[in-house]
């Protein structure tokens, strides 16, 4: 049941997306290659088999870390993928049973400073700079699946339905200039080497670009995309009250906390995807 396994041992911190959880955070390194080295290759992946080699290490190293992780053998008990969906929606119950509480005060605690929220803002640049681009390899070339559209409805919207305004990485690169950030363009050198970006912030962002070049790997794909989905809206709620605070625009974590919803956004419709994989599927069998 490693489709919700990878979701089910996942938390989000509030500095960094990691699917390790707080515990101990992935740090995968292939080739003595840092994670923002490998997603300079994944970034630009021209189809060469000497980068999805690397790609396809560094997930399965990735992967490895999860597995080893003492909360993904409990997930892995679990006796159907629906009680797995009943889980993971019991976790994310769980963080946004926290919403209606979140006001000035606790805000405040966690964000004591714009710079704090300005700080968290650069390092969350590498992850989403790439939003939705885990699920660029969902739509195949004959006829789809119905988990397969499902996936790809969410990535649809990710990315902006057509409309450049829409596009959640354009988005956020209008946050990160309305307070004085200026990186250079995702697919360059310079965005990868940039220094005031920590390594772990590309942890993440490089399993992003293995997802969207890798073919393969349903199961973990749709774990990783149902963390994602399934802790994004309380997790967009608070950090948009934090920077309420210091009039900063809370636009891109807005749009998030309404398009994650657990009631019909994608936080509702990837674990519907999960189910349909899991029944129609030789996995389920």
């Amino acid at each position: 049941m490693l489709v919700l396994s990878v979701a089910s041992c996942s938390q989000i911190s509030s500095q960094y997306f990691t699917l390790g959880g707080n515990d101990t955070r992935l740090y995968p390194i292939v080739d003595g290659l840092k994670p923002r080295e490998v997603f300079h290759v994944g970034i630009n992946f021209r189809g060469e088999e000497a980068e999805a080699s690397l790609l396809r290490r560094y997930l399965e190293e990735a992967l490895a870390q999860v597995r080893a992780k003492p909360k993904f053998a409990e997930a892995a008990a679990f006796g159907s993928v629906r009680q797995l969906v009943s889980h993971i929606r019991t976790l994310a119950d769980a963080e946004m049973s926290t919403v209606p509480t979140y006001r000035e005060e606790a805000a405040r605690k966690d964000a004591p400073s714009k710079d704090v929220v300005c700080e968290r803002i650069r390092q969350e640049t590498p992850a989403n700079s790439v939003d939705g681009m885990w699920a660029n390899t969902f739509t195949p070339t004959s006829v789809p699946k119905r988990w397969q559209l499902l996936v790809e409805k969410i990535r649809w919207e990710e990315q902006g339905e057509g409309e450049l305004e829409k596009n959640h990485a354009y988005i956020w690169r209008q946050l990160t200039r309305s307070i004085g950030l200026r990186f250079p363009q995702t697919e360059d050198a310079a965005f990868a080497a940039h220094a005031e970006l920590a390594d772990e912030s590309f942890v993440n962002p490089a399993l992003a670009t293995a997802f969207a070049n890798l073919h393969g790997y349903w199961p973990e794909k749709l774990g990783a995309i149902a963390y994602f989905e399934t802790m994004s809206s309380p997790f967009s709620h608070r950090t948009a009250q934090q920077l309420r605070l210091y009039a900063v625009d809370p636009s891109f974590y807005v749009v998030h906390r309404s398009i994650d919803n657990a009631k019909n956004g994608h936080a509702a419709t990837i674990l519907e995807a999960i189910v349909d994989y899991i029944d129609s599927t030789a996995y389920g069998a």
